[in-house]
């Protein structure tokens, strides 16, 4: 009768942990660049996005669990996921979290100025047919 499983049995056990470990770090800056994008700030929704991802890592762990381990709860299983989250956090995520909200903000500001030009041609556009004494309400019957 065997008690607890042998070595490379946790070996494995720890590797995939750690694996999804990395992937729900990307998955949360993922999930940041997603929000930044949206509303323009990190500040904005913090709070409910971290609770989103709270219950996102909360199940994806619990798969995890239960089809690798059996839904045995084990040390070295939480112990690889938070390992492979330090990873990434401490290798991948200054590199490439910087960059991108570098990347979108240059974006944003490219869109504004767009919006802002093609406000002011509309506007340019509404004092012309005002000044040429065309009115809609003239016309609303054959529209």
């Amino acid at each position: 009768m065997e008690y607890l499983p042998d070595t490379a049995y946790r070996a494995a056990g720890f590797f995939y942990s750690a694996g999804l470990g990395f992937a729900l770090g990307i998955v949360y800056d993922l999930f940041r660049l997603f929000l930044f994008v949206i509303t323009g700030s990190d500040k904005k929704f913090a709070v409910a996005g971290d609770i989103i991802y709270m219950l996102f890592s909360l199940f994806a762990t619990f798969v995890l669990l239960l089809v690798r381990f059996g839904g045995e709860v084990s040390f070295y299983a939480i112990a690889g996921e938070a390992a492979g989250a330090m990873i990434y956090g401490l290798t991948l995520r200054s590199l490439i979290f910087a960059r991108v909200k570098r990347t979108v903000k240059k974006i944003r500001r490219i869109f504004a100025l767009f919006g802002k030009k093609t406000a002011a041609f509309f506007k340019k556009a509404a004092a012309l047919i005002q000044k040429s004494g065309f009115s809609f309400k003239k016309h609303e019957k054959t529209l």
